[in-house]
C-alpha cells in the first residue's frame, strides 16, 4: 500500500493465484478493509482491483466500507457478480470516557475524541442493514456473515443473540 506498483504487482499476483485455484474448483476471495479506499489516479484501489482482474471474487465487509467514506449500497452495487460473501456489521460511534486529565492534555484528548468508532451489533449502529442485505441479494451474494471484531467486554454469543433477533425483525428468520 502507499504506491501503485506494489498494488498493481499484488493484484496481479492475487489474479494469477485465483486462476491456478479455479483450475481445482477453488475460488479466491480478497477482504477489504478501509484502506481499500485510498485513490491512485482518481480510483479507489477496490474498485481497481475489480476492474483489472476477472477470476478473483471479493467478499465485502459494510463496516469497513463505511469506514473507508463510502456507502456500502452502492459498493455492493458496483460489485454485482464479483462477491459472494458479505459481512454484515454494523457501525456505531461509541461513548467517549473523559477524565479531567484528558481535557488538560491536548494529546490524551485528541486520542479519546478521534479512536470513538465501534464495531456494533447488528440494528445497533447507523448503518442500512435490510438496503445492504437487499442490494447484496440483487447482487448475487450466497452467504451473509454476522462478524463483530470487538465487543467491549459483553459476551460475543449475546452479541450475537442481539444481530441474529435484528435480522429475524427484519424477516431474515428463515436464516436460522
Amino acid at each position: 500500500m502507499g504506491h501503485k506498483d506494489p498494488v498493481m504487482e499484488y493484484i496481479e499476483s492475487a489474479e494469477t493465484m485465483a486462476n491456478r485455484l479455479a483450475a481445482q474448483g477453488i475460488k479466491l476471495y480478497y477482504h477489504n478493509h478501509h484502506i481499500e479506499f485510498e485513490k491512485y489516479d482518481g480510483q479507489f484501489l477496490l474498485d481497481i482491483m475489480k476492474n483489472s482482474t476477472s477470476k478473483l471474487g471479493f467478499e465485502l465487509d459494510v463496516h469497513w466500507i463505511h469506514r473507508g467514506g463510502e456507502n456500502p449500497i452502492e459498493v455492493i452495487k458496483r460489485f454485482e457478480g464479483r462477491i459472494s460473501l458479505i459481512h454484515l456489521k454494523d457501525y456505531r460511534i461509541g461513548r467517549i470516557e473523559m477524565t479531567e486529565e484528558d481535557y488538560k492534555e491536548p494529546s490524551k484528548f485528541s486520542q479519546k475524541f478521534t479512536n470513538i468508532i465501534e464495531f456494533a451489533e447488528l440494528g445497533k449502529g447507523s448503518l442500512d442493514i435490510k438496503g445492504i442485505i437487499e442490494a447484496g441479494l440483487d447482487s448475487g451474494v450466497q452467504y451473509f456473515l454476522i462478524e463483530q471484531d470487538d465487543t467491549y467486554g459483553r459476551d460475543p454469543f449475546d452479541c450475537l443473540e442481539t444481530s441474529a433477533n435484528y435480522l429475524r425483525k427484519l424477516g431474515y428468520s428463515d436464516w436460522f
